[in-house]
């Protein structure tokens, strides 16, 4: 029964520091240029740019696509960088 309580126990603390791990944000103390790459034709009226994102565990760009709203009206709010006093911070796009 004590190996059981132990086992879970410790098990329960991993998820926690995996849950805690993945949240965590990196900061960067100078502001990486974009890449400056063609854009690709648009497909239809209908999509929209997605700018290139910042892949922090890549420490680069991904490359920027076109994306087809998941909604009528759906808008892309673009990625940006935020200044905190650790450093700055990619703060991802997401649809509105």
């Amino acid at each position: 029964m004590k190996k059981t309580t132990k086992f879970l126990l410790a098990l329960s603390m991993l998820f926690v520091l995996g849950i805690t791990a993945s949240n965590a944000q990196m900061y960067v103390s100078k502001i990486p240029p974009v890449p400056v790459r063609k854009r690709a034709p648009r497909p239809s009226p209908k999509y929209v740019w997605i700018a290139p994102e910042w892949e922090p565990y890549n420490k680069n760009y991904s490359a920027g696509f076109w994306g087809f709203p998941p909604r009528a009206g759906a808008i892309w709010i673009q990625g940006r960088w935020s200044k905190t006093p650790k450093g700055y911070t990619w703060i991802g796009g997401h649809w509105k």
